[in-house]
């Protein structure tokens, strides 16, 4: 399968989600909140060893895909908040994927086959997917902060 075809394929399913639970809603339900935000991004990649980091409150999931060579490709899709994606410019094999205010986050990433991947979620242990492995899912649960009161005068 073609990038073109992949890329379109991953955005259609990321579209269908948000259709398929709207679909199971009854006519006298409340509404569902804000509407999910999308993100997407591409970045030119030589490197063999990425370091995905994942940052932010809300639970999710990403799914990491094999795709061709030089590139990688990252949608997202965020319910009620900000998503941001950075990549550092010195060595560009740190990739962070970062949320605030969300309630849930998906990441769809596609890697060059050659590419080691390593992945730093909220409330996991570091999960590494090599270069044999054709994809992998990983999801993490909302890590919401304490709240501590403020002291009373």
């Amino acid at each position: 399968m073609n990038r073109m075809r992949m890329w379109l394929a991953i955005s259609a399913l990321l579209a269908a989600i948000p259709a398929a639970a709207a679909a199971q809603a009854t006519a006298g339900a409340q509404p569902a909140g804000p509407a999910p935000e999308r993100v997407q991004r591409s970045f030119v990649y030589l490197g063999h060893d990425l370091r995905v980091t994942i940052l932010g409150d809300a639970g999710g999931t990403i799914q990491v895909v094999r795709g061709e060579g030089g590139r990688l490709d990252l949608s997202g899709r965020v319910v009620g908040g900000l998503a941001t994606v950075a990549m550092a410019d010195d060595t560009r094999s740190d990739l962070t994927l970062s949320s605030s205010g969300a309630s849930r986050i998906d990441w769809v990433l596609i890697v060059p086959a050659d590419v080691r991947v390593s992945l730093r979620s909220p409330g996991q242990p570091e999960a590494t997917l090599g270069t044999l492995a054709p994809a992998a899912t990983w999801s993490w649960a909302a890590q919401r902060p304490a709240i501590t009161p403020l002291p009373t005068p």
